[in-house]
């Protein structure tokens, strides 16, 4: 397969790409392959190539087609493109690890946005300076969007597909990550596949549209930048207006008309609380007391309800490569433009797609 490739065409930022998109460290690989660290940073930084034997064996370990490694690196998004919604406990190399997934993901809406007419980004951009120019920016979206002032949002992931924005479930990046999004004129954003709330997951899916519209060009994760992406999230799920004349006074919460604004909203019943406290509804006393009422009552991690609703699926680009899949020639040019495999594919994106036989490509040449 690869009588037609030089060794010193093999590209070590490729490696290193698929190495930390699957969570692996240096001696991790060298282990399994047999080989020093040494070595295998040299063969990342190109200062060393790999034989073809090596090549394969690389392939093997990482489930990718062996061209991989022989084609131009992706582009790597810098920090200021890519924005994280990841747990306080998550170690920095799964922020590395995502930025490899995101690489990775770039290829594949590269190759689709060539061949399908997926709708036009219109994600408004808007620099807060207050809170009020965050509410305000959640308005604007809304009207970008054609969504009613004080409606709940039926199907958030279906407003982001129908305005350019892509929207894919992601395996193989650590649970830890919530979600994260790009700022490249597509928007992407990817959630994880380990949460299983509908609720939780479309305040997820806010909070990136708020890093998207507040956040263009910012290096984001610290706490201003996540809380500016919270109060857009809730916001836009739970406009001023409309939440004021329907949340409860009161000395003491209404839980059941909270769940019962849950199940309207489609926002968990914590972050209704938030946007009641945001807005002066209820006070910091009431605010804690419920935070306590959900530890007491089992609900720090999942809420009554959760298991009600089904989740908001994208459709956009499961329906571009189920497109794909069916012609094999096309599928072909994606699997040599994009160097992955089915299995790679299905983890970044969460469609499973069929295998080809590369035996039958074997002419192909692979130049840089």
């Amino acid at each position: 397969m690869l009588k037609d490739l030089q060794r010193n065409e093999f590209v070590g930022e490729n490696l290193r790409i698929i190495r930390l998109f699957h969570g692996m460290s240096q001696p991790d690989v060298a282990q399994k392959l047999s080989v020093t660290r040494q070595y295998l940073n040299k063969i990342e930084g190109a200062k060393d190539y790999p034989s073809e034997e090596f090549s394969l064996a690389l392939a093997d370990v990482f489930g990718v087609d062996v061209s991989y490694f022989y084609r131009v690196a992706g582009e790597e998004p810098g920090m200021d493109q890519v924005h994280f919604r990841k747990q306080r406990t998550a170690p920095q190399k799964f922020a590395h690890q995502a930025i490899a997934a995101i690489t990775l993901f770039k290829k594949i809406v590269s190759f689709l946005d060539e061949r399908y007419d997926f709708p036009a980004s219109n994600f408004p951009e808007i620099v807060p300076e207050s809170s009020a120019d965050i509410e305000k920016a959640a308005e604007v979206c809304r009207e970008y969007w054609g969504i009613s002032k004080n409606a709940p949002i039926a199907n958030l992931t279906d407003a982001v597909e129908a305005n350019g924005g892509l929207v894919a479930h992601f395996q193989g990046v650590s649970e830890k990550v919530d979600a994260l999004s790009t700022n490249e004129e597509r928007p992407l954003i990817v959630r994880s596949s380990a949460k299983s709330s509908l609720y939780r997951l479309r305040f997820d899916i806010a909070h990136e549209i708020g890093h998207r519209v507040l956040h263009l060009g910012v290096d984001t994760g610290d706490k201003r930048t996540e809380a500016e992406a919270n109060r857009f999230a809730s916001a836009l799920l739970l406009p001023r207006h409309a939440f004021v004349n329907e949340f409860p006074r009161g000395n003491r919460i209404d839980w059941e008309i909270v769940f019962s604004l849950k199940m309207r909203w489609g926002v968990s019943a914590k972050a209704i609380i938030r946007r009641a406290f945001d807005l002066g509804i209820v006070d910091a006393v009431q605010y804690r007391r419920a935070h306590i009422h959900f530890s007491k009552t089992g609900q720090s991690k999942s809420e009554r309800y959760d298991e009600i609703g089904e989740l908001e699926e994208p459709k956009l680009l499961s329906d571009a490569l189920a497109d794909l899949a069916e012609d094999e020639f096309e599928l072909q040019k994606f699997y040599d433009f994009t160097g992955l495999n089915s299995d790679t594919i299905a983890k970044l994106t969460g469609v499973k797609m069929p295998s080809v036989d590369h035996s039958a490509f074997s002419n192909v040449y692979f130049l840089r």
